[in-house]
């Protein structure tokens, strides 16, 4: 179940989201750190996808048929936008 988060009287659309909308910025991300960030180490999965992760916890049906069919999951990506491995360097 949804929630009317803007109060327009429906439930539904980019401004009744947690995490996206129609907005400038949208897609952005940001990390912050009083750290160190040691950026030449910075990964991106953005094109990972989600059958290639080990030991991944693919949805099934109640009745345990999978919900994505192989032609899906050749091309689901691990995330919607992505995914960050972004190493700090914390006391030397």
């Amino acid at each position: 179940m949804g929630f009317d988060l803007d109060n327009d009287r429906t439930v539904g659309g980019p401004n009744d989201t947690f995490g996206f909308g129609f907005f400038p910025g949208q897609y952005g991300m940001v990390v912050y750190s009083r750290h160190p960030i040691i950026y030449e180490g910075v990964r991106n999965f953005q094109l990972f996808l989600w059958k290639d992760m080990p030991d991944a916890m693919l949805p099934k049906y109640p009745d345990g048929i999978d919900w994505y069919s192989p032609k899906e999951l050749n091309v689901l990506r691990l995330s919607s936008k992505s995914h960050w491995d972004v190493p700090i360097l914390i006391g030397g």
